[in-house]
Parts: C-alpha cells; sequence; structure tokens
C-alpha cells in the first residue's frame, strides 16, 4: 500500500495521492483527473523505487518555488506576486502538502530540480523500508 496523501486546507481532509496499486491499475489516471484539481496540476508516479512528483509551473520564477521537508511530510509553495498593478496577467499562489502515513519515503533525501517551468521532486524510499513477500496459508 502506497498510503501517500495530500492534505487540502480548504476543505480540511487528507486525500490519497497514490492510492492502492490495484486502483491504479483499475482505475489508471483516475487519481490525476479527480483528486488533482486546482493550481497547480500535478503528477506523481513511481520510477523504480523513487517517488516522482512533477509540478506544471509555467511563469513561476524559481526563487518564488519553496520546497520545505520534514519527516512526515513534503511542502510545495509559491508566493508569485505581479509587482506590476496594471497587469492583467493574474498572480498565482499556493500551497501544498504531501504526507507519508506509511514511513516508506525519506522526504530529507529529496532531489529538488526546476526546469523550464516543471518542478520535479525525487523522493527515495528509507534505507530500512523493503517490501516483504508474505505467504498465503
Amino acid at each position: 500500500m502506497n498510503a501517500l496523501t495530500t492534505y487540502n486546507s480548504k476543505d480540511g481532509y487528507y486525500k490519497p495521492i497514490v492510492p492502492f496499486n490495484m486502483f491504479n491499475d483499475i482505475f489508471e489516471g483516475l487519481e490525476s483527473n479527480f483528486f488533482n484539481t486546482g493550481y497547480p496540476k500535478y503528477e506523481q508516479y513511481i520510477d523504480g523505487d523513487t517517488l516522482v512528483m512533477r509540478f506544471a509551473l509555467a511563469g513561476v520564477p524559481k526563487d518564488a518555488i519553496s520546497v520545505e521537508a520534514n519527516e512526515t511530510e513534503i511542502i510545495v509553495k509559491s508566493d508569485k506576486v505581479n509587482k506590476d498593478e496594471k497587469s492583467q496577467f493574474a498572480s498565482r499562489s499556493f500551497v501544498k502538502e504531501f504526507r507519508d502515513v506509511t514511513g516508506r519515503w525519506d522526504f530529507y533525501k529529496a532531489d529538488v530540480e526546476y526546469i523550464n517551468g516543471m518542478l520535479t521532486i525525487r523522493i527515495p524510499p528509507k534505507a530500512n523500508t523493503k517490501i516483504k513477500q508474505l505467504k498465503v496459508k
């Protein structure tokens, strides 16, 4: 079970961002369309043993992006502000919080990269977390 969740502060509840593998197989694409609402659009997937999260942040300057981590969560936020009051372009800010309720991911060792408007976060598993195959009796 991958029980990584995101907190929706507007609605006040946690929702899974990496649901059970069974649901990934059955409802491929449902998570990215159903749970991923609002700004910014993001996707997450497992690449080998690494959790990859990608955020579409076109037009947001690198210095306006903040990524914070602690033992159980990673927080991505931005305070992009238009300094030109006459500008017709929207000014957007956001906060996205992702919590690992399984204790599987090592947020402190995350690799964060921002290239051409795409923020990519690669999160390795903790060293002591291994999946053990259990025998069904």
